[in-house]
């Protein structure tokens, strides 16, 4: 298919495809400069696919390394990933979680995408690496115009700006957080890719986790089979999200990955450097509908990812949406949605499934919860640490968004 300006790349629907690709790290790179259509200048910088750039350019992170570096990295991030205490980390979602509730329970109304599900992950996020509450509200929108890619270049590069003050800070006042730790970790990262890594665990931890939380909201607000299995008690909050997971999880479109030499794929020869996207949501959603839509228990989708590049925030990710969800109905006097005949609307986003809006009422409650915490006693490394469907395509897109719109509309 065509992405834009005629660049050619190719999308793939299949499970079982996807999982094969994951797994076959010499046939198929996550380099993005195999792609030659931008070294060759196929793709002017003021094009619409230009706009890809932001999330497809290669970046000096594991998400766009192979072989030894990437493990190298990866360990990095994993090291760190783990010294964040899960007990810890589930009390701080509660208390943020309260945080947010308390500004619009009194009220009995709220938007649960924008009050709600997509701050509370970036709140997170931003304990777990030490930006101040103000350059959240900055980063916020930032984020979702690279995702959604909507002037995605300058919003990169007021991304990447916030993230090197935060690492100058950081390095001026050091605290016990991701950011120190990857600084000074063994695998003596530079300091293009400390910024690079800080750029894919604030943008991975934030985005795709608030729209998991909206998008399973979502389906237990409505009066679909999770609904009627969640409200039977036959599924739990966190077999909810596993549900969710199966049938309109995060991500529409990504990662890409791209040949190392000319390859067949079914009926095509993809040439070598071309730019293949895993369609993980259309993916899974096909197996779920082929067993029935019946998924309980199983965790075989494709929404982290398999092989050497399984994401390594899964188990964050999770738990963040888990108890932010719980807190959320325990908070909440029986939230409905504040129009149930009118269908849930999706953004017309370039790589991400996710609602645009979630508007419910509900009783109004008096506000309550934890106070702020400073201490950041989250995070602790020891010692002995290794430490030195409802959418629209805008008008006069390219094919590209046409197939994004039939994607969505096919969910």
């Amino acid at each position: 298919m065509l992405l834009a300006d005629g660049v050619r790349g190719y999308v793939v629907l299949d499970h079982p495809t996807i999982l094969a690709i994951s797994r076959d790290p010499q046939t198929w790179s996550r380099d993005s400069r195999r792609w030659g259509a931008w070294p060759k200048g196929a793709i002017a910088p003021d094009s619409e696919l230009a706009e890809l750039a932001a999330m497809m350019a290669w970046r000096d992170n594991l998400l766009f390394a192979d072989g030894s570096a990437h493990t190298r990295l990866r360990t990095a991030v994993v090291e760190a990933l783990g010294h964040v205490d899960e007990r810890a980390l589930a009390a701080l979602v509660r208390a943020e979680a309260d945080q947010l509730i308390n500004a619009f329970a009194p009220q009995g109304h709220a938007d649960l995408v924008t009050q709600y599900a997509t701050l509370l992950p970036l709140r997170i996020i931003m304990r777990l690496v030490g930006l101040d509450p103000e350059e959240v509200n900055h980063l916020l929108p930032v984020l979702q115009r690279i995702w959604d890619g909507d002037d995605a270049a300058a919003a990169n590069v007021a991304y990447e700006h916030t993230l090197r003050t935060l690492i100058c800070r950081q390095r001026a006042w050091p605290s016990r957080n991701i950011t120190t730790f990857l600084d000074n970790h063994a695998a003596e990262l530079t300091d293009d890719e400390l910024l690079q890594h800080l750029v894919l665990i604030v943008g991975a931890a934030s985005a795709p986790t608030g729209n998991l939380i909206s998008n399973t909201l979502g389906q237990l607000l409505t009066r679909g089979p999770i609904a009627r299995d969640f409200a039977n008690r036959r599924i739990d909050i966190p077999e909810a999200i596993q549900q969710v997971l199966w049938e309109g999880g995060p991500m529409l479109v990504y990662p890409f990955v791209y040949p190392t030499a000319d390859v067949r794929l079914g009926r095509h020869l993809i040439p070598a450097g071309t730019p293949v996207g895993m369609a993980i949501t259309s993916a899974n959603l096909a197996v779920a509908m082929e067993m029935g839509g019946v998924m309980h228990g199983n965790r075989a989708h494709a929404s982290f990812g398999t092989g050497p590049h399984k994401c390594p925030g899964q188990a964050m990710a999770l738990l963040i949406a888990t108890h932010a969800i719980q807190a959320l109905f325990k908070r909440l006097p029986h939230p409905q949605l504040a129009d149930p005949q009118k269908p849930l609307s999706y953004r017309p986003s370039v790589f991400a499934y996710a609602l645009s809006s979630l508007r419910v009422v509900f009783r109004p409650i008096l506000p309550e919860g934890l106070p702020w915490q400073t201490a950041p006693a989250w995070f602790s490394p020891p010692a002995t640490s290794t430490v030195n469907p409802t959418v629209s395509v805008p008008a006069g897109r390219s094919p590209w968004w046409s197939f994004l719109g039939r994607l969505r509309r096919s969910q």
